[in-house]
């Protein structure tokens, strides 16, 4: 930066930090830091307001770099999919209004389902229902309102429905006819089917699977390897885990830690 009599340019000293003019003039007259303009109105600033100010800008940097990066981040993020304003119909579950989305790009859906650019997918209420970025993606006449969330490479497919203030995130899967609603929380590569339903405040991580019939509720968490099928109920603080098997017409309640087979009252925990 050139100095003249102890004074530099504002304006170079901008163009050199990547800040406006106005945020240096703004910061001196808050301080009451000595300026002047020259013949040609141009500002300058002390090199002893200037050191005062570089000390400012070290601390206000990093922000500056975070809020850029975010901002070339969004603009080099490609658009996945469109909201067809004029394909809609009532949800199934509440009377909500939902539009049929379709594909903007190519891509492979977690299921392998190869999505081509223009391709129509499921519906959903709103853009905050399904993410632009990752693979996640809303297939057939699968629904997803409210608040519900579905991101990273999460998928929801058939005639499955996701509402309520769910979310569906890594590489989970709901489908078929299954329904997760509520707080529920699913990650990894779990997977919803049949006519499952999962809700309240129910997490299910990992390599789990929840078929058939089954109603998972409460605070319960199913993860590992675990597997609930048939009519099962798990709900309250149960805990399902490492290779954990809950089937037939069983319920699992209050605070049980599972880490095996139980079934039609036959209970093998660890």
């Amino acid at each position: 930066m050139s100095s003249n009599f102890g004074y530099t340019s504002v304006r170079e000293v901008a163009a050199n930090l990547g800040v406006t003019i106005d945020t240096i003039k703004k910061w001196c007259i808050d301080h009451n830091l000595d300026t002047i303009c020259d013949e040609d109105r141009q500002l300058h600033i002390s090199d002893f307001s200037l050191h005062l100010f570089m000390q400012y800008y070290e601390q206000i940097c990093p922000r500056i770099n975070v809020r850029k990066a975010i901002i070339d981040s969004l603009l080099n993020e490609r658009v996945k999919y469109e909201i067809v304003s004029n394909m809609s119909y009532k949800s199934s579950i509440g009377n909500v209004n939902l539009y049929r989305i379709r594909s903007l790009i190519e891509f492979v859906a977690t299921n392998g389902l190869v999505v081509e650019k223009g391709d129509l997918g499921g519906w959903i209420e709103k853009p905050h229902n399904l993410s632009q970025y990752g693979l996640c993606w809303v297939t057939q006449n699968a629904e997803v309102f409210d608040d519900a969330r579905i991101i990273d490479n999460a998928l929801v497919d058939d005639q499955a429905r996701v509402f309520g203030c769910a979310i569906c995130r890594d590489s989970s899967v709901v489908c078929e006819d299954a329904m997760v609603s509520g707080h529920a929380f699913l990650a990894g590569r779990c997977v919803i089917s049949g006519d499952a339903s999962v809700s309240e405040n129910a997490k299910i991580l990992d390599n789990a699977r929840v078929k058939d019939a089954v109603v998972v509720n409460g605070q319960s968490i199913v993860c590992d390897n675990s597997l609930v099928e048939d009519e099962a109920f798990v709900t309250g603080f149960a805990y399902l885990h490492s290779n954990a098997v809950v089937k037939g017409v069983t319920s699992v309640s209050g605070i049980e830690m599972i880490a095996a087979e139980y079934s039609d009252n036959l209970i093998s925990v660890q």
